[in-house]
């Protein structure tokens, strides 16, 4: 954050970690010129041991003009920190603290819930009291289009059956491993109300749909994607997407 962005959103800060978590956030002094290296960057962050990296979309004011970038060091801090990231709304201060003071919900997003309860587990200390906790399982249904389509050209093979029942062992997997998380939650946390989704989408703009329908106060999904470099590309697309949404990628 810059500095003056430092002192404008010091109040939302400090109510939101000290009311969530009894710590205060700790401010690290960095030189953050536009031409910082961002190794440098990292590396200092790294060495301070942190738990949550907080920043915004764009950082020193780069491409503040255009609506489809978040700015290279989103990008970095992202893939490079095992600290999970989270990206304050494209909001002002005065409204970060109307809409953001509570975290009564969180939805956690992925398209294999199964393999993501570390997102889960960080999202527990930000839940309010009695709070709302939305897992959801999302799945292309044009990519499971596709592979129908491959099916349907091979003679062996049953469309009708290969249609009804993919789509019914996905979601089944997918439900019991929620219905799993959610009895496990219940032993630890049973004053919040779990909702669990499976879905196929056919695009971006439905999933955008989806989560504003729910309406969340906080998102969280993965950004890391260690078969590339990059980001991983639906955290990139939804934080593009959703700009005035509280999003945590872990």
């Amino acid at each position: 954050l810059t500095e003056q962005r430092r002192k404008e959103l010091d109040p939302f800060l400090h109510g939101f970690f000290l009311k969530k978590t009894d710590t205060e956030p700790r401010f690290i002094d960095f030189s953050a010129s536009n031409d910082t290296h961002q190794q440098q960057l990292v590396k200092e962050i790294a060495e301070a041991s942190v738990d949550l990296v907080v920043t915004e979309h764009i950082l020193n004011n780069e491409h503040q003009l255009s609506p489809y970038a978040l700015g290279s060091h989103i990008h970095t801090l992202s893939q490079e920190l095992e600290a999970p990231l989270l990206i304050l709304p494209d909001l002002e201060a005065e409204h970060l603290e109307e809409h953001y003071q509570r975290t009564s919900s969180a939805l956690v997003l992925a398209d294999d819930i199964k393999k993501e309860s570390h997102l889960i587990n960080f999202s527990l200390p930000f839940l309010e009291e009695h709070g709302k906790l939305m897992l959801a399982d999302i799945e292309d249904r044009y990519a499971h289009l596709r592979y129908l389509s491959i099916i349907s050209k091979i003679p062996a093979l049953s469309t009708s059956v290969a249609e009804v029942e993919i789509e019914n062992q996905m979601r089944k997997e997918a439900l019991e491993y929620m219905n799993s998380c959610k009895a496990a939650l219940n032993k630890i946390r049973p004053d919040i109300q779990i909702e669990e989704m499976f879905e196929f989408l056919d695009s971006m703009k439905d999933l955008t749909s989806l989560i504003l329908s729910k309406a969340p106060d906080m998102l969280l999904l993965n950004g890391k994607d260690h078969n590339q470099t990059a980001m991983a590309p639906l955290a990139y697309a939804l934080c593009i997407e959703l700009p005035t949404m509280l999003t945590v990628l872990v």
